[in-house]
């Protein structure tokens, strides 16, 4: 015959396993600290993305030129696409 845990048994589990549910979240925390400073804080990183941005915009006026816009239409639409790829970029880095 078994016994049933008793009360403090009980709660020293269920503090063991939120203790290791708090050590999980704090290391799942630091890592995803690391990967931002690694990605987004250097200078070469702001620069590909104001790059990447730029080119995005020259392109999306181009195009927009190339389709028979005027040269304010084709502005309006390279800041268009410049300003999607921030978003996507900004999506996918959360």
């Amino acid at each position: 015959m078994t016994r049933a845990p008793s009360c403090p048994e009980r709660e020293r589990e269920a503090l063991c396993g939120h203790a290791d549910a708090l050590i999980v979240a704090v290391s799942d925390l630091r890592a995803a600290g690391t990967a931002n400073q690694m990605l987004w804080e250097t200078l070469a990183e702001r620069g590909r993305t104001v790059l990447l941005a730029g080119l995005v915009c020259v392109g999306g006026a181009a195009r927009a030129w190339i389709a028979g816009g005027t040269d304010a239409q084709s502005g309006l639409a390279g800041l268009g696409r410049g300003a999607e790829l921030l978003a996507q970029e900004r999506i996918v880095s959360k």
